[in-house]
């Protein structure tokens, strides 16, 4: 388990309550990141007859009752209680695990936004926001080679797959709940209804304008002198800090930050220049982060995101300063930092491919290099789940829709999250689920490049040009510096990659880094064929974070 992390067991028998004590308690200093010091920090351990929890690294900001645990924020009045299973599931940015004697049930927020973990045998049911904490607290790991095309297709575990073949991931909206008596643990989830009530423009910009100034009202308490605003040259983030500034008295106290590469903050059009201009018209402090400066060796950097990441997503572009932003937060006395993910809409899209590669599932039929490798290599299987396939009497946008919805906020955005954790906090307001909810009910063009929601903001916040370009540096850009490739192509190469996965598909992989004459060949190819052509680096990088993630896990 890693920062603000839970993990929350359940078993059919009474617990030896001093044995899952010291187990837990041994968990969370063991599964810290390598750049925190384990002597400044607390973590909470709780052990009743038949339930027992941890808390990594506890800010006393999460709730809790002997017998329950709610990660993150709810959006209800103060009295509602999210302790009862099989109780109402509340509006929020949570992950809830709740008990009493009888029966367990772990509950997802409506968008997935926070990652919950679970597995089950016939003594007990273990629900974590870690894959890594339930694997080490099983003692045990059985790989799942399923994963293989999802992580080189679209730099993710795909739509429902964990590492190990035993764990599985709660969707969004769902929940599993096992009674002691009748120990069978039933899953409950609800899939996002899209579906247009009609209503004048005015009308539908008039309710969303209501519902963001409603849940930005729940961040009125929160004590802002330990909670950051990631600020971009974006409306998503831009909403949230007009709406905020409007309700807290003193903006003295709000604190943004923006990262990206060195030169990106004197660069007009760029996400961090453009973030700093809104933060001096709104008149609140911000502060700029550095991504590419780190002195850490390359090994460092990338082991680290392999280990606070656990190998759920390829995005390293913003973490090559080896997490030196989200350390640096952490020892400054910040408890979390409040996020704009959302769910508004999407890029217009106009095949059924582009809705899902937009979206970042892409699949290893996409790339006509990927192609190859499952033919002369072999790979497994990779296919859609059902649930995710356009329906046949539903657009390319509602589609495109949908897929954001039950596949990229819980997949992309999640994983995402997952880093963040291992140091802060996060709040997640725009995904509130009434928020949700309305932007389905919503016409495909208000959706489409978010059409009302940016409209809407544009009306309420400082004149001034949104930005054109991202501060990180690309991915392509970084994993070409030959200190991080080198030791990517090293990995490759090792005794371990060799035994576990066989020589063929590594030395492929190398092959397509070093011979530009091939992949000059394949792209040729890939016009013809209609294909993309994935970069070898990033492809290089993916097989890295799988050889890396299962050395992690086997360790």
């Amino acid at each position: 388990m890693r920062m603000s992390n839970v993990i929350f067991l359940f078993s059919r028998l009474p617990l030896d309550k001093p044995k899952t004590s010291d187990k837990l308690s041994a968990l969370c200093n063991e599964l810290l990141p390598d750049n925190i010091e384990p002597n400044s920090i607390h973590h909470t351990v709780n052990v009743n007859n038949f339930s027992a929890w941890a808390i990594s690294v506890d800010h006393s900001t999460f709730k809790r009752s002997s017998d329950s645990v709610l990660a993150g924020v709810i959006f209800e009045s103060p009295d509602f209680d999210w302790t009862i299973p099989g109780a109402d599931r509340p509006d929020g940015s949570y992950a809830i695990f709740r008990s009493n004697e009888e029966e367990v049930e772990f509950i997802s927020d409506d968008s997935g936004s926070r990652t919950i973990w679970y597995y089950s045998d016939n003594d007990y049911i273990i629900g974590s926001t870690s894959q890594l904490a339930i694997i080490r607290y099983l003692g045990t790991f059985d790989f799942d080679e399923n994963v293989i095309p999802w992580m080189l297709s679209s730099g993710t575990l795909g739509p429902t797959l964990s590492w190990d073949k035993r764990l599985n991931r709660l969707p969004a909206a769902a929940s599993i709940r096992c009674r002691r008596n009748y120990w069978l643990p039933d899953v409950k989830y609800s899939e996002p209804n899209f579906s247009v009530i009609e209503r004048r423009y005015e009308d539908n910009s008039k309710i969303l304008e209501e519902e963001l100034r409603k849940v930005t009202n729940f961040l009125v308490n929160l004590d802002w002198t330990k909670w950051a605003l990631p600020l971009s040259g974006g409306y998503d983030s831009l909403a949230i800090l007009c709406f905020l500034s409007e309700v807290i008295p003193d903006r003295d106290v709000l604190q943004a930050i923006t990262w990206g590469a060195q030169d990106s903050i004197n660069e007009r059009g760029n996400d961090a220049y453009v973030a700093a201009e809104l933060a001096k018209q709104l008149r609140v402090k911000h502060r700029f982060y550095e991504t590419d400066s780190s002195c850490e060796e390359p090994e460092q950097i990338l082991d680290r995101f392999v280990f606070c990441s656990e190998g759920r997503i390829d995005h390293i572009s913003g973490y090559t300063d080896g997490m030196a932003i989200w350390n640096t937060l952490l020892e400054s006395g910040y408890t979390g930092i409040v996020r704009g993910d959302e769910g508004f809409g999407w890029v217009a899209v106009f095949n059924d491919q582009q809705a899902r590669m937009s979206v970042g599932c892409s699949m290893c039929e996409d790339f006509l290099n990927l192609e190859h490798l499952s033919h002369t290599v072999g790979l497994p299987t990779q296919t859609l789940p059902d649930h995710l396939e356009r329906a046949s009497n539903e657009s390319i946008a509602a589609w495109r829709d949908r897929l954001y919805h039950s596949y990229r906020i819980s997949v992309v955005l999640g994983a995402l999250s997952d880093i963040k954790l291992s140091y802060i906090e996060q709040i997640n307001p725009l995904l509130s689920g009434r928020i949700l909810n309305f932007i389905r009910s919503l016409s495909e063009e208000l959706r489409t490049e978010k059409k009302l929601f940016k409209e809407l903001i544009e009306k309420i916040s400082p004149p001034v040009s949104f930005a054109s370009k991202a501060a990180v540096m690309p991915a392509g850009n970084v994993l070409r510096q030959k200190r991080f490739l080198r030791y990517i192509l090293s990995t490759l190469q090792s005794d371990f990659a060799y035994c576990h996965f066989g020589a063929d598909l590594p030395r492929e992989i190398v092959r397509m880094c070093f011979n530009r004459e091939a992949m000059k060949a394949v792209k040729i190819n890939s016009y013809r064929e209609k294909k993309f052509v994935l970069s070898p680096e990033v492809l290089a990088f993916r097989k890295f974070l799988i050889i890396k993630t299962l050395q992690l896990f086997r360790n």
